[in-house]
């Protein structure tokens, strides 16, 4: 649940029948961190992840490799790539879907920071990039924390709460 009690949607992608005492490599797609990334981009989608899950450079969080989709697009990548690889898994066309979804968990978070994408909406807040936590009350285009600058490993540094960074 986001800051602003919002829910935040996490799908699971993988064959539902997995051999006990299997442990299968988890791969977390998330896009939206930044509200302001609208949906522009298209790929296709078992390519893509095809190439991401076998990426050996990627960023860790919470036990699970984790690759945001691209930047600008991503929601848009996120939902095709939800929507083709279901469709390609129930039909059995695709022999790298098929392997990806057979030995692979694959999560899926479309929209990391619902908050921010709400604000967007609204045409003065267009560069809302942060989530909403009240840290510059004076700007509220300013204010919140960037939730792509806030991991534990070799990220930026400590920038004044009113910052854009």
């Amino acid at each position: 649940e986001s800051l602003e009690h919002r829910k935040i949607f996490a799908y699971v992608l993988t064959k539902k029948d997995t051999p006990a005492g299997l442990v299968k490599p988890r791969l977390m797609v998330t896009s939206l961190m930044h509200s302001r990334e609208p949906e522009q981009l298209r790929l296709g989608g078992a390519q893509w992840i095809f190439y991401a899950a076998n990426l050996t450079v990627i960023k860790m969080c919470s036990g699970l490799e984790v690759i945001q989709s691209l930047a600008a697009g991503g929601l848009a990548v996120s939902l095709y790539a939800i929507g083709r690889l279901c469709e390609d898994y129930k039909k059995g066309t695709d022999p790298r879907t098929v392997y990806l979804l057979d030995t692979r968990e694959i999560w899926i978070v479309p929209i990391v920071n619902p908050d921010g994408y709400k604000v967007v909406e609204d045409p003065a807040m267009r560069d809302v990039r942060k989530n909403r936590r009240d840290t510059c009350p004076m700007n509220p285009v300013r204010s919140g924390v960037d939730l792509n600058r806030n991991f534990g490993y070799k990220w930026s540094g400590q920038y004044p709460k009113c910052s854009e960074e």
